[in-house]
């Protein structure tokens, strides 16, 4: 295969897997990556190519002040057929200012720059199904034209962007991700996300309840299954559609299912035995406001800290949405990998092992 992807947020979760996922079809990648001078961009490669081993070669660093479009020499660029915009802040209670600058200008940026490449077949953009904000109801796999209510400014920032994609006028593809839950089908944890803080809360006994409505089914993913459908889709779909990469509904959990699945993990877990943590409870929106009322008096208490690391995301919880998967059906099952009550549990399993342990990215 030959042709060259242009990847951003490459030294992310997300988009290093998609860089490698492209250098391994045999396909050259220019990842663009922030970078404060020379050096900055020197010590961001050896990072790519520690991650990367023998594909390496394949691959060009070049540095981008996403404020700015892309200035890339049109030598470096004349194969390039596919661009993978991968970059984004992907924190719950990030800052409309933040949002703006992390995820909106430099989609923005990069689109502009994109109608100079004369090979460009397909612009992949990574949103979230969280850009559908608190929609509830069937949510198709079609642009979202009218603006939700949002539970925070990340989710609106992801909707903005795919406006933008959409009216770029270039040949697009929208991937919206669910909440990324496990690396792989075996539920090894690689990066920390706002799920896995929540489990951690629960395992050290700092959190006992949990808001949320027991029939709600969270839109929870493999980043196995993202990067394998992604390959698909690359390499297969007609540009001009949604795609929502999450675990079918067929196939998901209730969250009074994940919360009864996490007790019995944790009753089963040697060290939450012996600090006596007793298994989580879902509380409705009320007591849940009331919690945070409390806790908010409580200043630098461990229930303040919980309460304040769930607020962001916490009005998802009371979302019945259901995303359709019509792209994932026409794939092979074996893409797919296994269903969610056989991976979270896989994921409690790994993520309870005292070396489970990495830090918590903040960005992808």
């Amino acid at each position: 295969m030959s042709g060259t992807t242009i990847v951003t947020g490459a030294t992310g979760y997300l988009g290093g897997r998609l860089a490698a996922s492209e250098l391994l079809a045999g396909r050259r990648v220019i990842a663009l990556v922030r970078a404060e001078d020379h050096l900055h961009l020197r010590r961001r490669r050896r990072e790519l190519e520690e991650r990367l081993g023998a594909i390496a070669p394949r691959l060009v660093t070049w540095a981008w002040e996403p404020e700015q479009p892309p200035a890339l020499p049109a030598a470096l660029t004349a194969d390039v057929d596919r661009v993978v915009h991968a970059a984004a802040v992907t924190r719950f209670d990030v800052s409309l200012d933040e949002a703006t600058r992390g995820n909106v200008v430099p989609t923005e940026q990069l689109l502009a720059s994109c109608h100079e490449l004369p090979a460009l077949q397909r612009f992949v953009y990574l949103s979230s199904i969280h850009a559908s904000g608190l929609s509830e109801g069937e949510l198709p796999e079609e642009p979202i034209f009218d603006r939700p209510d949002f539970a925070n400014h990340y989710e609106w920032s992801k909707w903005q962007g795919e406006r933008l994609v959409i009216g770029s006028g270039l040949p697009w593809t929208i991937a919206r991700v669910g909440t990324v839950t496990c690396d792989d089908d075996e539920g090894r944890v690689v990066q920390r996300n706002a799920f896995h803080l929540c489990l951690r809360l629960l395992h050290g006994g700092l959190l006992s309840t949990l808001p949320g409505r027991a029939e709600v089914r969270p839109s929870l993913v493999s980043g196995d299954l993202v990067v394998r459908c992604l390959a698909r889709l690359l390499e297969q779909c007609r540009p001009g559609h949604v795609h929502h990469l999450v675990t079918p509904w067929d196939d998901g959990l209730e969250l009074g299912e994940l919360v009864d699945l996490i007790g019995r993990s944790l009753r089963d877990d040697a060290l939450a035995r012996s600090r006596a943590v007793a298994p989580p409870s879902l509380i409705d929106r009320g007591a849940w406001e009331a919690l945070q009322l409390a806790a908010a008096d409580l200043d630098g208490s461990v229930l303040q800290h919980a309460t304040r690391a769930l607020a962001p995301f916490a009005a998802q919880l009371f979302i019945d949405r259901r995303p359709r998967t019509d792209s994932l059906s026409t794939l092979p099952p074996e893409l797919l990998g296994p269903p969610a009550r056989e991976l979270v549990p896989r994921t409690l399993e790994n993520l309870w092992r005292p070396a489970a342990s990495p830090s918590l990215e903040r960005t992808a």
